[in-house]
């Protein structure tokens, strides 16, 4: 097995690599997941990240308390709000003042 990447070594670089692509600016769809993995959320905060429309969808009753059955996938969307805030964040400190406000000046 030398010279190859077990599966979380290839999520990572995927991971890592996603920011120079010009897909990761597409629409991406998730569905069938109960709860994410370090290196798939990280993917998850690189598109993000690359401004990519990220939709998920996760069985649960809501982010607030529930059946035990949906703790997971409750704890996994809280995890995904939280990056895609982070995410938005970096975004809104990346952009130029012109594109906040218009071009604006005080």
């Amino acid at each position: 097995a030398q010279g190859r990447l077990d599966p979380t070594d290839r999520l990572t670089r995927l991971a890592g690599s996603i920011g120079r692509s010009v897909f990761a600016r597409g629409r991406f769809y998730l569905d069938g997941f109960t709860d994410f993995t370090y290196q798939e959320r990280e993917i998850i905060r690189s598109l993000l990240r690359s401004g990519a429309e990220v939709s998920v969808c996760l069985t649960c009753e809501g982010f607030e308390e529930g059946h035990e059955i949906f703790q997971s996938s409750r704890r996994a969307a809280l995890a995904l709000r939280r990056k895609a805030e982070e995410a938005n964040q970096e975004k809104r400190r990346e952009r130029p003042a012109e594109a906040v406000d218009g071009g604006k000046k005080d």
